[in-house]
């Protein structure tokens, strides 16, 4: 059937019947491997004749296959768990790949990994462990977000199966909103960003869950200090499928009650998550996947003011294959975001404030082998964002509290985008990718005018324009690029660029450090413009002593247009007037992060460096639109240096231990530096705006595993896991405050774990 062929096919564990996603496929050792995607499924064109496949994959025995091509063909297998040391094999599924892979600026951990790393309050955290990796900060301990080369926690586009997750802490920010026990591997993409992905300018965080076991019924579960957790997984008939549900709570309200302060004593809070995930098979070329998320929290401060949030979100992956060489998917995903503040304590100020994002979408993509040479993919994607900014009612007849609902936001986000990735020759590999986005703000709205050259404030409105329902408020048109380029200059040996163009058409508002619960997204308008960023890197990769250490050293650099700043004191929350109090920025990051892994053997892990700058700058038209009169400033997650080092040693199959260490450069601060008596009160005077820092960062985690029998046919295993957070009890500072007392401005230190946490879990598991 002409001069190639096409194999392909389904890789699935022989245990569980789940899919092998991530695994890698080779034919007669070439250095350009191809990967299995989420449904275990692969497509590799060859030459007619006879070939030797090898099949890779982490923690599984390789497999390897002679077969004769005459033409296109489909070949299912199954693959064995291996039965040696997990760490001895791990390199062996993802050697190479650092050197033959297309993309750079890409991170992944798989599930293992994370489950050996230290934990605090004895919960895996896969946010946690994300930080452990380059280019990945925070502006803290417990702090929910994180900042990726330069990006501010909203321009990190978190994925669950395809579901956008718009908040991903519980409890303040001390766990993920994701259950440990459900998720397969994620991957953080921070250059090289695929044209399918869209709407964030910094990062993609994609993480997938796993599906349930297709051979039997089995439960899992854990217990610690804090949390407990139960997972089933069961088998559809005819091995066609599978079903999986978990479900994680909380029962730290007893935590807080040992507390010393009064405020903390006399609080709650608490949190749960569930998942469902079906799967299933038509046939050979036709399967479907659905996935449902709920995650929920709620806390009250001194018996005062009540906070609760939650995402909800579900994703309906339908794919078919018509033939060998085209793949065809569609995803229907929706996912929702709300938050609510109440207050009963005092009936005078008692008062009910509500929020909520909503967001629809619509997926459609289609992947065809063209040839040997030629990987094309290509689809649409829809959005639907509706947000109800805020809303706040009296609740008793007696409050004071003026209601005030700020009106809703509407707008639609479209894009189409195509990409080849083009294999040159063995030793070059190029990809081009084109993303054309578009973005309609949509009526009912009240827009303001403001007088030309002042600053806009309610007392410089000119006019008021009002648009009817869907009428058109304002389109944006953005054409993207993703560039990539890999020379191979030996098989232990390479060297890549690449260059992104991204487009963000929603932001949130907030003029904390950290994001925070109540923190509001708003879309874009006549004011608020799309932030756009430009990055280009370049990296070099080489592995050394036959593919046992993997070294790699990228530098990038990015720039950002329209990024939002705010003014001092900015209100946002309740805010009809919200542009008044934005102002509009560029920024530039540049960086350069080094890392050597070790992935096989007892002793195994990872060190990483990263020096980075995150430089923001607003010049507006007067000097009320300015800040620190027209100059680059400090970002406030600029954080210069920033020194991992994660590790782990198996003393046998049962018995391993997990050290981690963490250095990084104390975040930006403002402080005052003097002030002013006027009509016998005190103003403070600033300096100008993150010209100090807070004192550097130093910690380490140590943790002790024990796996019960490992034996595969007995019913019952377990496991348990000691841990130490802060195991040298430093005194991190997680925010300076400062507190005027008789006309004498004082500061204060705050740390949140200023000793170390030791946690003691259990984890089981039935089948």
């Amino acid at each position: 059937r002409g001069e190639n062929a096409v194999i392909s096919g389904i890789v699935r564990s022989g245990a569980t019947g789940e899919p092998v996603i991530g695994g890698v496929i080779t034919v007669d050792d070439t250095k350009s491997p191809v990967t299995t995607d989420v449904n275990g499924a692969y497509s590799i064109p060859v030459k007619p004749g006879v070939h030797t496949i090898r099949f890779h994959s982490l923690g599984m025995n390789d497999l390897v296959i002679s077969l004769q091509v005459y033409s296109d063909g489909r070949l299912d297998v199954q693959m064995e768990e291996s039965v040696t040391e997990l760490k001895d094999i791990v390199i062996v599924a993802e050697r190479g790949k650092n050197i033959t892979g297309l993309q750079m600026g890409i991170e992944k951990l798989d599930a293992k990994t994370i489950r050996q790393l230290p934990v605090l309050f004895g919960e895996t955290d896969i946010m946690k462990a994300a930080l452990l990796l380059p280019g990945v900060q925070t502006v803290g301990e417990g702090a929910n977000g994180f900042n990726v080369r330069g990006g501010n926690t909203d321009q990190n586009l978190i994925l669950l199966d395809g579901i956008p997750v718009y908040n991903t802490a519980h409890l303040f920010g001390f766990f993920s909103s994701f259950n440990p026990d459900i998720i397969r591997d994620f991957r953080l993409y921070k250059s090289s960003i695929p044209a399918e992905y869209g709407g964030r300018v910094s990062s993609v965080f994609d993480i997938s869950t796993r599906n349930g076991n297709r051979k039997k019924f089995s439960v899992a579960g854990g217990i610690s200090p804090v949390t407990g957790k139960l997972v089933l997984e069961s088998p559809l008939p005819g091995n066609k499928g599978s079903l999986l549900a978990s479900f994680r709570t909380t029962y730290s309200d007893w935590l807080l009650k040992k507390i010393k302060v009064d405020a903390l004593r006399n609080s709650k809070a608490s949190f749960y998550d569930v998942f469902f995930k079906a799967n299933y098979d038509f046939n050979e070329k036709n399967n479907l996947s659905l996935s449902v998320y709920h995650s929920a929290d709620a806390f009250q401060l001194h018996s005062d003011t009540s906070y609760a949030y939650r995402n909800t979100g579900a994703s309906l992956f339908y794919q078919h294959r018509p033939n060998d060489r085209i793949t065809l998917g569609l995803k229907v995903v929706t996912s929702e975001y709300r938050y609510a503040i109440s207050s009963s304590l005092q009936p005078v100020y008692a008062f009910n404030l509500f929020y909520n994002i909503h967001q629809n979408q619509v997926n459609g993509s289609i992947s065809w082998v063209a040839s040997p040479a030629h990987l094309i993919r290509a689809g649409a994607e829809f959005n639907h964002y509706r947000l109800r900014p805020a809303s706040r009612k009296p609740t008793r007849p007696e409050s004071v509290i003026e209601q005030m609902i700020v009106p809703a936001e509407k707008a639609i986000e479209s894009a189409l985008f195509i990409s080849d990735e083009w294999t040159i020759s063995p030793r070059l590999t190029f990809y081009a990718g084109i993303r054309q986005t578009a973005f309609f703000g949509m009526g009912p709205k009240t827009a303001y005018t403001y007088e030309a050259g002042l600053p806009r404030n309610v007392f410089t409105i000119q006019d008021t324009l009002f648009y009817r329902k869907n009428e058109l408020v304002k389109a944006y048109f953005k054409p993207e690029a993703r560039l990539s380029l890999r020379y191979l200059l030996s098989p232990s040996l390479s060297l890549k660029a690449g260059y992104n163009r991204l487009t963000q058409y929603i932001n949130m508002m907030s003029n904390t450090t950290a994001m925070s619960p109540t923190d509001t997204w708003k879309l874009c308008d006549n004011y608020l413009q799309p932030v756009t960023g430009n990055q280009y890197s370049f990296g070099i990769y080489a592995d050394l002593a036959g593919h046992v250490y993997e070294t790699s050293a990228e530098i990038y650099y990015r720039d950002l247009r329209h990024i939002i700043e705010y003014k001092g004191a900015a209100r946002l929350l309740l805010n009809e007037h919200i542009e008044t109090e934005l102002l509009d920025g560029s920024g530039k990051a540049y960086g350069i992060e080094l890392m050597v892994r070790k992935s096989s053997g007892k002793l195994n892990g990872w060190i990483s460096y990263t020096y980075a700058r995150i430089l923001h700058r607003v010049t507006g038209t007067n000097a009320n639109d300015q800040i620190n009169r027209g100059k680059y400033f400090p970002a406030n997650y600029d954080r210069p240096h920033d020194f991992t080092m994660a590790t782990n040693y198996r003393f046998s199959r049962r018995i391993s231990t997990s050290f981690t260490l963490v250095y990084s450069t104390g975040r930006p601060i403002t402080f005052p530096v003097g002030k002013v008596i006027y009509e016998n009160a005190l103003i403070p005077v600033y300096s100008k705006r993150n010209e100090f820092r807070i004192p550097d960062q130093f910690r380490c985690d140590m943790s002790v595993n024990l796996d019960g029998n490992l034996r595969s046919k007995k019913l019952a295993h377990g496991s348990w896991s000691l841990s130490v957070y802060n195991l040298t009890g430093r005194y991190n500072v997680y925010s300076v405050y400062f507190v005027s007392t008789d006309k004498v401005i004082r500061g204060y230190r705050m740390s949140v774990f200023p000793r170390p946490i030791v946690t003691l879990s259990y984890n089981f598991r039935f089948q």
